[in-house]
């Protein structure tokens, strides 16, 4: 599944919640969630890619000492530990802000991803990109019903967001504050 959108239109909370809702709702499924871009190592695709195995092989129960160093191996791994998960422990990988990765090992071409193979059955990967090169690479291959555009909100949802979220946790805000957080909304 790939979100799509223009930057600050929601796609990282979409992520997040989703993410949380999937662990909610189906807690014997394996997620896995990356936020791009957001720390030194969450940048390159190796990086992310090592981190990914080693969680996917720890929670599978395989030993850690096997997840390789090297770049081609851990893609080839990758596609390895997709295939651990099973119908009682199904898995999905969240990897949010696929334009945030650098270029090192042609992280933005995502042949590490290789989602051009076919994903083990029980087995799931998400992600979210901006429009741009991760997007047209992503087109490609991807079929159109697994790709969803994030819109902006219009300027009158902010106001319905804001009072189905004030009443669904019991709050008010007063004439003031309601007005500062709609201008800020409409900002």
């Amino acid at each position: 599944l790939v979100v799509h959108g223009q930057s600050g239109c929601g796609k990282t909370a979409i992520m997040a919640v989703a993410a949380k809702q999937l662990k909610e709702q189906q807690p014997n499924t394996a997620v896995v969630i990356r936020f791009l871009g957001t720390t030194s190592n969450s940048g390159s695709a190796r990086a992310v890619l090592y981190s990914i195995c080693q969680q996917i092989t720890r929670v599978y129960g395989k030993d850690v000492n096997l997840v390789p160093h090297g770049y081609k191996e851990l893609i080839t791994y990758f596609q390895q530990c997709m295939g651990y998960a099973t119908a009682d422990r199904p898995l999905t990988v969240f990897l949010d802000s696929l334009d945030q990765l650098t270029n090192e090992d042609f992280g933005k071409n995502l042949k590490w991803l290789s989602l051009k193979d076919e994903i083990p059955t029980y087995s799931r990967v998400v992600v979210s990109t901006l429009p741009g090169q991760c997007l047209d690479v992503l087109d490609g291959f991807i079929r159109k019903e697994s790709l969803i555009e994030v819109t902006n909100l219009s300027l009158t949802d902010g106001p319905e967001i804001l009072n189905k979220m004030l009443a669904a946790s019991g709050r008010t805000l007063t004439e003031e504050q309601h007005k500062i957080v709609i201008n800020a909304f409409n900002k």
